[in-house]
């Protein structure tokens, strides 16, 4: 399937997040360029208050109607205990979110889950993640 182009979308915060972020939802973007093994391109959120204001990295596949693909940041966020707004933790350490998911037919779009694994002040693995869905941005003529 031909990825190249504009895609619209969302994710929500789901398991692994205490509130107010818990079921928040958060608008993207994505700009894609089709390669000989998949895609890449890059990612712009909305610009709210849950979102990470950074443009990120794409790459990823389609296969069979099965998507997969990786969504990496520069820098390392985290969500600040008191404040309860996202921060850089490390800066220039990269954050990666993995998406997968499927290709539905009837209504032109893909959806699925995405995770984060990472290792907490214990270095024990942490698995945060949620929901997303995006579609192919069309324009009216």
């Amino acid at each position: 399937m031909k990825m190249e182009g504009d895609w619209i979308g969302f994710y929500e915060y789901g398991a692994g997040y205490l509130l107010p972020y818990f079921g928040q939802r958060v608008n993207f973007r994505l700009s894609l360029t089709d390669t000989e093994d998949g895609f890449e391109g890059t990612s712009i959120e909305d610009d709210s208050k849950f979102a990470i204001k950074e443009i990120s990295k794409i790459s990823g596949f389609v296969e069979e109607g099965m998507i997969s693909f990786a969504n990496t940041y520069a820098n390392y966020y985290g969500i600040d205990e008191e404040s309860m707004e996202l921060k850089i933790e490390i800066e220039g350490k990269e954050y990666q979110v993995n998406y997968s998911g499927h290709y539905d037919e009837k209504f032109d779009c893909f959806y699925g889950s995405w995770e984060i694994q990472y290792h907490d002040l214990e270095y024990e693995v942490q698995v945060s993640s949620g929901i997303w869905k995006m579609e192919k941005e069309t324009t009216l003529g």
